[in-house]
């Protein structure tokens, strides 16, 4: 038996459950039971990231173990090895926060509605606060009112209703082809969150700086390379390029004057090696991060030289990674 999220998301990707015949049985096994018990589609979704990655690895020849469970009862994402070399990988989903997917999810379930309304026209959606609180309105409410407006008489092109005092609708056009109402939602613009790639000035940790101790046991113990995977979603506004900028080109100077100078002796020597992402340079237990964005894949290292990746019992784990952005050289 398959959850709604996962019925729906095989809707419109038929062939979802084919790809996954790439995967050991252990694997797959492992996979088609989380996304069968996944009830939030924010997790849902983060897990089709993790799929992705997986199967990046796949690809590169590597053998890989989803949710492998580590003494220390912590579950990384993917181990993957080759010829007796080891990484863990966690995958980290960038995309809509998660008040902003409920506000899409909101209007994606109003349209549908709406266009169960056996009227012909075609209406447009707008919001008089974009980012309105879900949890204040019915879908099913606002819906009986826009269908008792357009049963009440004939409406003309370009006439309006205001429902609620946030939601108004206006005709586009009237006796179309179609039996049922064509709704257009009000598609809003990108609102880039870059909190969540970007260090703050008082060094808390962003979406990201988060994983870089998560795994810090299992580094120390194993002495094994650690990857963090970002799923860049089309929805959160950022590209690869964003992500290079903020582990490795823009160095930024630390600048506090409620912080006794004393306390500051830990953050010189970090100069222009200090990125706005937080602690890439410095920490040895990061190798690297590895994006995807528009079915495209960037690895991006870490220059420090002294990070396990470079050790030569890793060699040919580089070697494989390194193909990543061979592949995607020259692209954004």
């Amino acid at each position: 038996m398959t959850s709604l999220l996962l019925d729906e998301y095989n809707g419109y990707h038929p062939e979802f459950m084919d790809s996954l015949v790439v995967f050991s049985e252990d694997n797959r096994r492992k996979i088609i039971r989380r996304l069968k018990n996944e009830k939030d589609r924010n997790n849902f979704l983060s897990t089709i990231g993790e799929i992705r990655f997986g199967k990046l690895f796949n690809e590169l020849g590597f053998q890989i173990e989803y949710d492998k469970l580590f003494p220390n009862n912590q579950k990384p994402d993917w181990e993957i090895r080759i010829r007796g070399s080891s990484a863990i990988c966690d995958v980290y989903r960038l995309g809509k926060s998660e008040k902003d997917q409920f506000r899409s999810d909101f209007e994606n379930r109003l349209i549908e509605k709406i266009e169960g309304i056996q009227q012909r026209y075609f209406l447009k959606i707008y919001f008089v606060d974009a980012h309105f609180d879900t949890t204040f309105y019915n879908v099913d409410l606002i819906t009986n009112e826009v269908r008792d407006w357009l049963t009440s008489s004939q409406k003309e092109v370009g006439e309006r209703i205001s429902i609620q005092n946030n939601f108004e609708f206006e005709v586009i056009k009237s006796q179309t082809e179609t039996e049922n109402v064509c709704c257009l939602g009000n598609v809003s613009p990108i609102e880039i969150k870059s909190q969540k790639v970007k260090q703050s000035g008082n060094l808390k940790p962003n979406e990201i700086t988060k994983k870089l101790h998560k795994y810090d046991s299992i580094i120390s113990e194993y002495k094994v390379p650690f990857f963090i995977c970002v799923y860049i979603d089309f929805a959160s506004g950022f590209k690869h390029r964003d992500l290079q900028d903020n582990f490795l080109g823009r160095g930024v100077k630390f600048v506090d004057f409620g912080t006794p100078m004393a306390s500051m002796e830990q953050f010189r020597h970090l100069g222009q090696a200090w990125s706005e992402l937080g602690e890439f340079y410095n920490n040895l237990q990061l190798s690297g991060i590895i994006t995807f964005f528009n079915e495209q894949f960037k690895l991006l290292l870490n220059p420090n030289r002294q990070q396990i990746i470079y050790e030569q019992r890793n060699e040919e784990m580089l070697l494989k990674l390194k193909i990543i952005t061979d592949a995607n050289e020259g692209n954004n």
